[in-house]
Parts: C-alpha cells; structure tokens; sequence
C-alpha cells in the first residue's frame, strides 16, 4: 500500500513539473530512455537534455519535500 502511495506521490509531483522537463524526467527514469537517445529524438544538446533532467530532480526534490 505505501509504494503505492509513493508511486501516487511521485506522478503527481512530476506532474507539477514544466511539460518539457516533466517529460525528460519520466522518460528517462521512469521509461528508461538513456540522455543520448532524448537527445537524437528531441534535436536538442545534451547539454539541455542534462540540465533538463538536473533541474527536475531539483524540482521534484522541492515539490516532495514541501508536499510532507
């Protein structure tokens, strides 16, 4: 029952993310999808891809924390 709780918790947080870094975030630790292949599907750097993510672990961090 609590892993479902967390599970909940973590969609929702994500949720609350910009689309694009919410995206970035679900597809590569949710889904998987390793940086370089977001960065041949999105276009972009790599470096956007990682600070991207980066910021949205931040984020998810501060949404969480803040949530409790």
């Amino acid at each position: 029952m609590e892993n479902r709780e967390n599970q909940a918790a973590l969609y929702a947080a994500i949720g609350r993310l910009p689309p694009v870094q919410a995206w970035r975030v679900y597809a590569h630790y949710i889904l998987g999808i390793s940086r370089a292949d977001l960065v041949r599907a999105g276009g972009v750097g790599i470096s956007q891809i990682s600070g991207s993510i980066d910021w949205g672990l931040l984020n998810l961090k501060n949404i969480l924390e803040n949530s409790i």
